[in-house]
């Protein structure tokens, strides 16, 4: 029977492929961040079921602050921006591609939330600051770029 890890990564790859297909055409860290959030929502998500779904996220609220129903909500909202910003960086070309992509990048990958509002030196250098989460030293399956 397959361990948590390896489930996660099951469910991020079929979340990938329903949702974005394959994601050779992006940005090669555009699709790591794309690769360690629908991992971390999957995780995060099989964590949940296994606790007893609304019960567990209930117990996260009573006995831990919250943690995992935080995590829970973040993980929600990530996904919903990829799925915004996925169509648009695949329709743009060029440098305006890179750039969408370095911006989504920069907010999910790097947690430079008010990116969008910053210039592009301001990012580089916020960049040079930020630590990014240990699950970005993960490689993304060859599965999701097929």
């Amino acid at each position: 029977m397959p361990g948590p890890h390896e489930l996660a990564m099951e469910r991020a790859i079929n979340l990938i492929r329903g949702k974005y297909g394959s994601l050779r055409d992006l940005p090669e860290e555009f699709r790591q961040v794309v690769w360690v959030t629908a991992y971390r929502a999957s995780a995060i998500g099989l964590k949940i079921e296994a606790g007893g779904g609304s019960m567990a996220l209930m117990k996260s609220m009573l006995t831990d602050g919250g943690r995992d129903a935080k995590e829970f909500e973040a993980c929600t909202r990530q996904l919903q921006f990829l799925e915004q910003m996925v169509p648009i960086v695949r329709s743009a070309d060029g440098r305006q591609k890179l750039a969408d992509a370095q911006l989504v990048v920069d907010m999910l990958k790097w947690g430079i939330t008010d990116a969008a509002d910053m210039s592009a030196i301001r990012r580089t250098i916020a960049r040079k600051f930020a630590k990014a989460d240990g699950l970005y030293e993960m490689a993304v399956p060859e599965d999701v770029l097929f």
